[in-house]
């Protein structure tokens, strides 16, 4: 997996999974810093990856999200089975229990 400099990598973004950790906990296990963002609702931060097999998603928090989580956002025209491989690998990479990932209804 790696980082993507743009602003999103994601054309359609679609909200797909909540996983139960703020942007310190994966800023402190890559060693790299989420983007400063704001948009015409808040201010958030976010930062776009690609994983091995070329799926790009963002994660994304904004500043007064009342849980403690990140969203994960990836295209709208994404299969079940992409956005599972890119929670399988936003699992491995981040070494995240099963249950620190909700799925979007």
């Amino acid at each position: 997996m790696k980082r993507n400099r743009e602003r999103f990598g994601v054309s359609d973004p679609r909200y797909k999974a909540q996983i139960k950790k703020l942007p310190a906990f994966f800023e402190g296990k890559l060693a790299f810093r989420f983007d400063d963002l704001c948009d015409d609702l808040e201010e958030f931060k976010a930062a776009s990856f690609s994983a091995d097999d070329g799926l790009v998603f963002t994660l994304q928090r904004y500043k007064n999200q009342p849980d403690q989580n990140t969203t994960v956002e990836a295209d709208v025209n994404y299969t079940k089975a992409e956005v599972a491989s890119i929670l399988k690998a936003i699992q491995e990479v981040f070494q995240l229990m099963p249950d620190d990932i909700v799925l979007a209804d």
